[in-house]
């Protein structure tokens, strides 16, 4: 009987650690033009085409984009 709670105990908290999940993710990168130099403040898009969502973001002066 012992064991029987021990593994119904288990298995509750392992449901809950899976429902837990996320799934995210990010890009980052620079945009530079043909001689190398970067490029503050371009526009980035970026387009999912499984769902056709759309993030878009403006380079920093560094040309960096998150």
């Amino acid at each position: 009987m012992n064991r029987s709670i021990q593994l119904l105990f288990a298995s509750f908290f392992a449901a809950g650690a899976m429902f837990a999940q996320t799934v995210a993710s990010s890009i980052v990168g620079t945009v530079t033009d043909p001689a190398g130099a970067v490029v503050p403040g371009a526009q980035v898009q970026l387009t999912d085409t499984r769902t056709g969502s759309v993030r878009s973001a403006v380079t920093e002066n560094s040309g960096m984009f998150r």
